[in-house]
């Protein structure tokens, strides 16, 4: 069984309302994988992750690498951010043994959504493919230091409990905020992208 990991354990806090994550990453990260697992089932939106006493819903967003080609998904990442309050961001990144891969995946998305970055936490999929883990987690986590608010390491056969508590770590120490892109906003994240 694989080990899940994360670069700063956070003791969950019980929040007195039902907090909410958005999952954005490219396709094929295992964005969905992530989400069905946690849920048991995945509604292509919005999805309810129950963790003993804790409940908190997920939203998956379209393939970032899918919004040149399919412009409607523009519309879905817009509603997934804004549709409701919002804890965290998990920026889903695949791992790969190119740090400089996964640098230029994150900031992809960083360009594009970087006023929420201080929302932001990584989750590195794929992590049962590290040939190098002890360097490779050390890499990782140094890489992300300063430009988000902590990194999980998991891989499809992670414990999925593990996993749901420390997402939930990291979406409780983070405020519930109400996240707004203006029509003038949207426009340029479409023409810039």
């Amino acid at each position: 069984m694989a080990v899940t990991l994360i670069k700063s354990k956070l003791n969950s806090i019980a929040l007195k309302y039902k907090s909410c994550a958005v999952v954005v990453g490219k396709t094929g990260v295992g964005k969905s994988v992530l989400i069905s697992g946690l849920c048991g089932s995945n509604e292509h939106f919005r999805n309810t992750v129950v963790h003993g006493d804790v409940t908190f819903c997920l939203i998956d967003s379209p393939g970032i690498n899918t919004l040149r080609q399919t412009p409607e998904n523009w519309n879905l990442l817009r509603n997934a951010l804004t549709g409701t309050y919002i804890n965290t961001i998990f920026v889903i990144i695949k791992y790969d043994s190119s740090l400089e891969r996964m640098l230029e995946d994150f900031n992809e998305i960083r360009g594009l959504m970087g006023k929420f970055s201080t929302k932001f936490a990584v989750m590195v999929s794929h992590w049962d493919a590290a040939q190098e883990p002890n360097d490779d987690f050390r890499k990782i986590c140094s890489s992300f230091e300063n430009i988000c608010s902590n990194v999980i390491f998991y891989s499809t056969d992670s414990p999925k409990n593990d996993l749901a508590d420390l997402m939930y770590g990291c979406i409780c120490h983070m405020s519930r905020d109400k996240l707004t892109i203006s029509d003038d906003e949207f426009s340029t994240w479409k023409e810039q992208y």
